[in-house]
């Protein structure tokens, strides 16, 4: 009997989740509830799919991930506004859920998505406590800049919400810590990022959190996810300068803190940046090189599963 690979589409709502099977114009709907989900997981087991596709929308996505990773069903997160441009291309410009599915199970089978790894809902938890953490300290620095210039009779109220924020960012790094190091997989990569020069535990969790493909995708791919691969701006004659757009612009963010650090305490880089302003680069050009290079050494750290070896890095 000819083997045939099957490929799911799953558009995720709040209340329903739509599935469709690439080549079968039939599709089916479950409830975005426990019982729905473990209905849904049951259903997949009878088809034994190649791959199932569901978009990111907001976190509505989480439950049902988990729940398929832990019946050990091939997952794939889309990102939507790719999905948006394929399913115009293929000329499906109507819109409602059960299409969304049957464009996601089109989608599914003709381009090459990498899988969820096995542990994406404990870096879900992750990212979830690591986000809420720079919530409560942006929290807090919004409440110490009113008190600058508050009225005495709301200083009080003001400290007391000062000092609940303060113990509960006591309270997430403590969370996330545990979190880290109850995650062997998760302990390992802190180990071996934290090793590198410039890189702290909060760079390194939201790394882990955010940035999941890094030491398991290709660099090119790691680059251009994170919105750090210069794109061409040519046109005819004309020849504009290289620019760089789009990606996880959290990502992007921590490594750019992360890189002001090292090009004064990282030997390695510290020497990179050195030598582009020498060659007349622009401060912001060189820092956002240096960014390129530093993303560079870590995912060849992670993925050898090596800490930071100077001699070896820079050779």
């Amino acid at each position: 009997m000819e083997c045939v690979s099957l490929f799911v589409g799953i558009d995720v709502s709040k209340a329903h989740l739509d599935v469709a099977v690439h080549g079968r114009p039939r599709s089916h709907r479950f409830a975005n509830t426990p019982p729905g989900r473990d209905e849904l997981v049951a259903w997949l087991a009878t088809t034994a799919p190649q791959l199932v596709v569901l978009e990111a929308t907001g976190g509505y996505e989480q439950a049902i991930i988990a729940a398929l990773l832990t019946a050990e069903v091939p997952v794939a997160r889309a990102n939507p506004a790719k999905v948006r441009y394929f399913a115009k291309g293929v000329g499906t410009l109507a819109k409602n859920d059960r299409l969304d599915a049957k464009v996601l199970a089109h989608y599914a089978a003709l381009v090459d998505l990498p899988r969820l790894a096995p542990d994406e809902a404990q870096r879900t938890q992750l990212a979830a406590l690591a986000q809420r953490r720079c919530q409560a300290l942006a929290a807090r620095q919004a409440e110490r800049n009113r008190r600058d210039t508050a009225h005495p009779a709301v200083l009080g109220d003001l400290d007391a919400m000062i000092d609940a924020y303060s113990a509960q960012i006591h309270d997430l790094e403590a969370r996330l810590a545990a979190l880290v190091a109850s995650v062997p997989a998760l302990a390992e990569e802190r180990e071996v990022l934290v090793s590198a020069p410039g890189v702290a535990a909060v760079v390194s969790t939201g790394l882990m959190a955010r940035l999941p493909e890094l030491g398991r995708e290709p660099l090119k791919r790691v680059t251009a996810l994170v919105g750090l691969a210069p794109f061409d701006d040519d046109s005819g004659t004309q020849s504009s300068p290289r620019h760089i757009r789009g990606g996880r612009s959290d990502v992007r963010a921590l490594l750019y803190m992360a890189t002001l650090v090292a090009v004064r305490r990282n030997p390695t880089l510290q020497a990179h940046y050195q030598q582009l302003l020498a060659r007349g680069k622009p401060k912001k050009v060189a820092l956002i090189a240096c960014m390129r290079k530093l993303l560079g050494i870590l995912h060849a750290m992670l993925r050898d599963r090596r800490k930071w070896q100077p001699a070896q890095i820079a050779a």
